[in-house]
């Protein structure tokens, strides 16, 4: 499987950006831990069109779909600015339950930014249109694992969690946490 994500970027003339790691702190805020987290970025939804209908991407997802487990793929397509540093990156995608407070989840989630050991956290909602999407994503650049693992420890996560849970599916929550790989 990562092999295969390895090779979109040169395989898929419209990938722009590449990230993708094993879940390297799995069992640190269960449950909802997922094994393997991909983002790629796009210059515009015309490229994600044409990676989407790409014979390399369709090769790579074949193969993913074989040994994965249906229905323990988390998705959402989102328009982003770039945020390329840091050494680590905890995503973390939702599905919204019934109900308001929405924007206050977004807003628990966004205070994340000033965090002690985040580079940069991303909120965005999923912009894509595809059926099989989860509703939003927390996207946080951290400096290292060994941040990771305090900023998931601490008490600015519960915090932002505390705000969340209220608005979401819980047990619909897809998280991984990675070391980042430069290209």
């Amino acid at each position: 499987m990562l092999r295969g994500l390895a090779s979109l970027e040169a395989s898929c003339s419209t990938v722009r950006a590449l990230e993708f790691g094993e879940n390297a702190l799995p069992g640190t805020v269960p449950p909802g831990a997922y094994d393997v987290a991909l983002h790629l970025d796009f210059d515009d939804a015309e490229g994600y069109a044409a990676y989407y209908a790409d014979p390399g991407h369709s090769e790579v997802a074949e193969f993913n779909a074989s040994i994965s487990v249906a229905g323990r793929t988390a998705r959402v397509d989102w328009y982003a600015a770039d945020s390329r540093e840091g050494g680590a990156r905890h995503v973390v995608a939702f599905m919204w339950a019934d109900g308001g407070r929405r924007a206050e989840a977004l807003a628990a989630a966004g205070a994340l930014a000033g965090a002690p050991g985040v580079v940069s956290a991303a909120v965005a909602e999923d912009a894509g249109g595809d059926v099989r999407a989860w509703d939003w994503i927390l996207d946080v650049a951290l400096d290292d694992l060994a941040a990771a693992r305090d900023f998931l420890s601490g008490e600015a996560y519960r915090t932002a969690m505390a705000g969340v849970v209220p608005a979401i599916l819980a047990e619909a929550t897809a998280h991984a946490t990675y070391p980042r790989r430069r290209r």
